[in-house]
């Protein structure tokens, strides 16, 4: 590396050595002392690298193929790399209103948020002949947050990773610069954005900047400047979000990334997975993938890994609506660091019952007790994990006093993202025992625990018939979405309404998973399906019998007053053009 003065302008550049080999696995213990040279000449450079930096021109970003093929053993016995390699220029906070007229307009966690457990039946009779199996479900309600969009008080640092790769040319790259413009607009001066493009290597184009407005021209120019040539790396772009995440100087009250690419990289998600560990941020990480190429799959195992959505963008024209989506749960984020532990209580006669089965991946189990962490929760949602109790065979009579009997219970804590406040909230869930011989005149079911139960066992079904396609077996398929169609119209009324969105996910998982439709979008749609109605977030996209994506004017099932309000928007200026 060399450094060269332009003698016509008071200006520096790097000269970099030729780099258009590959890198390959025998030459990473050859990169550390390469790195370490560089970082040393860096030391050596101080008054030109100062400069360097005064032109804008962001050093760690430019050596930092040379830190991507190092194995995580190599990065983690080498503090030097970690003190060196530092994404510390974000911009200072704007506070937007003083101390007290925050505290004021801030939103109530401890009255605002209903934490509840139930079951599906609060009598259970039992058997001395076989275990019963009982759903239930683990409820957090939050109110919505009347605060207007101007009117917010929490800050937002938003990380977006755009895939500029050779075959985002044409639209493509057009609506993404459309839609990061747009979404200026719903940030304020609270707000930080940054701006990193990848290919088969990431260039961070801009620190985390506030939204003034004077900075929203600069984005503006910045992201006009975006043009699509190389291959996709993936993982580079977030080696880089990671460490800002971690060395930024001002912490926000949220935080997350948005990435967005139409390629496929088979390293992608080990190499994520490995960045992700050592990544103490709190944040959620968002996904869309655009056209009929990129890997569904890899995007929504992604999104996980940070509890956030996966956004399936076939027709590009409608990436700003899926944008002021996913925005605008971000901005009414109301919690964060939010952790759930439920156990049995082993009180007789119940001392054997256990949770026998749990849906969606948010669950860890610790023997008995099983833990549920979220980053985020937003204002005007409902998140609903379902499970199901085996009731074990009781020979026994069950005596009076004996009849109500507390078999779980369960607490939450969740930290308010403006005061740092730690919010505890417990449950418990109890169950009225009946002797086999004894008469119970009607035993009821809870509506609402029977709709979730149909969501994530509808939910189950489309990832059964996933697997199927997956085997050529579209006939199964197909039989097994319709059997659970039926089991769901075999319900009552006031359930079936309450199950409309799981029904229209059906019913569009049945078209996609015949094999035309399959083999174009339709792959793509069932893993959308069901990575969101697990987490219950996200846009499920509609499609038309041909293929085509179709727009959603009603709201959808996982929507708060926000993301209505902000989705609205941007569907009129649309309209107008």
């Amino acid at each position: 590396m060399q450094y060269q003065q332009d003698k016509n302008a008071n200006q520096y550049q790097i000269i970099y050595p030729q780099r258009n080999k590959p890198y390959s696995q025998d030459n990473k213990q050859n990169t550390l002392p390469k790195l370490k040279n560089y970082l040393q000449e860096v030391e050596q450079n101080n008054g030109v690298l100062n400069k360097i930096k005064e032109q804008g021109i962001k050093f760690a970003d430019k050596i930092n193929h040379y830190f991507q093929v190092l194995s995580p053993q190599i990065k983690n016995n080498n503090e030097y790399l970690d003190m060196k390699l530092k994404y510390n220029d974000d911009e200072q906070l704007i506070q937007k209103q003083n101390t007290q007229q925050r505290n004021q307009k801030s939103y109530d966690l401890l009255s605002s948020i209903v934490f509840e457990i139930r079951s599906l039946r609060s009598i259970c009779k039992l058997s001395n002949q076989q275990s019963q199996y009982l759903p239930g479900m683990i409820s957090i309600k939050t109110k919505e947050n009347q605060t207007g969009l101007n009117e917010r008080s929490i800050g937002v640092d938003l990380i977006c990773l755009i895939d500029k790769s050779g075959s985002m040319r044409g639209e493509k790259i057009k609506m993404v610069k459309k839609t990061l413009i747009l979404l200026l607009d719903f940030l304020g001066e609270q707000d930080r954005l940054q701006i990193i493009t990848f290919n088969e290597q990431a260039q961070r184009l801009t620190p985390l900047k506030c939204l003034t407005e004077k900075n929203k021209q600069y984005f503006q120019s910045i992201i006009s400047q975006i043009q699509p040539r190389g291959l996709t790396k993936i993982s580079s772009a977030t080696h880089i979000a990671f460490k800002q995440l971690d060395d930024k100087l001002y912490r926000n009250n949220v935080s997350s990334i948005f990435l967005l690419s139409d390629g496929q990289d088979r390293e992608a998600l080990f190499e994520i997975s490995n960045q992700i560990k050592y990544t103490k941020e709190v944040f959620t990480l968002y996904t869309f993938g655009f056209g009929e190429d990129h890997d569904a799959q890899l995007m929504t195992s992604i999104c996980k890994l940070k509890n956030g959505y996966f956004y399936f963008v076939k027709d590009i024209t409608l990436l700003d609506e899926y944008f002021a989506h996913a925005l605008g749960e971000i901005v009414s984020v109301i919690a964060e660091q939010i952790q759930i532990n439920i156990s049995s209580t082993s009180i007789k006669p119940m001392q054997d019952l256990q949770i026998s089965k749990t849906y969606g991946n948010m669950w860890k189990q610790r023997g008995h007790i099983y833990d549920i962490n979220i980053p985020q929760l937003a204002s005007g949602t409902r998140k609903d994990f379902v499970f199901e109790i085996q009731i074990p065979q009781i020979d026994s009579k069950i005596l009076d006093h004996e009849r109500v009997v507390k078999v779980l219970e369960a607490s939450l804590s969740m930290k308010d993202p403006i005061n740092g406040e730690i919010i505890k909230k417990s449950a418990t869930l109890n169950l009225t025992l009946f002797n086999q011989d004894e008469n119970v005149d009607v035993i009821e079911e809870c509506t609402d625990v029977y709709s979730q139960y149909l969501r994530v066992k509808g939910t189950e079904t489309i990832d059964n018939a996933k697997q199927a396609c997956d085997q050529n077996n579209f006939v199964e398929a197909q039989r097994l979405l319709d059997n659970m169609m039926i089991q769901i119209q075999k319900t009552n009324n006031k359930v079936i309404q309450k199950c409309t969105g799981i029904i229209q996910d059906l019913n569009q998982a049945k078209q996609a998973s015949q094999k035309i439709q399959y083999n174009t979008f339709g792959s793509k749609q069932l893993c959308q399906m069901i990575v969101n109605n697990y987490a219950q977030g996200g846009i499920n996209s509609i499609f038309s019998f041909d293929g085509k994506q179709l727009q959603q004017l009603k709201s959808s099932q996982f929507l708060n007053l926000t993301q209505q309000t902000m989705i609205k928007i941007v569907q009129t200026k649309k309209a107008q053009y």
